[in-house]
């Protein structure tokens, strides 16, 4: 990330947290041709820089970039994932979200 996006990403977090907004961020999946093009160590530090300003202000990284999480068939293109592929991710964000207890929408949770 550069450091514009960085700082505006930091600055989002922090709006979550002092608005008590439950923050979630799931680090979307990428085709292993496209994960070939990043090295491992630019990666591994983008990948925790993001999880680390997460945690800083109290809230939870996802990293839904696994090996084999995704087929080769869900994506539109190296980055971009297709209908059936956006409906495999929503439904485990759906999963995860629901297991992170109850979710906060205009000042009311889902366990109300």
């Amino acid at each position: 990330m550069l450091p514009l996006q960085v700082a505006f990403y930091q600055q989002l977090c922090e709006f979550c947290e002092f608005h008590g907004i439950k923050l979630v961020v799931c680090n979307s999946p990428v085709t292993d041709e496209n994960r070939a093009l990043i090295p491992d160590d630019i990666r591994s530090k983008y990948r925790a820089m993001v999880a680390d300003t997460a945690r800083k202000y109290g809230g939870t990284f996802v990293d839904m970039d696994q090996p084999n999480a995704f087929a080769h068939e869900d994506f539109y293109d190296s980055v971009h994932l297709n209908g059936i592929g956006g409906q495999k991710y929503f439904d485990q964000v759906g999963v995860i979200l629901s297991r992170s207890g109850g979710m906060s929408i205009a000042g009311k949770t889902s366990a109300n």
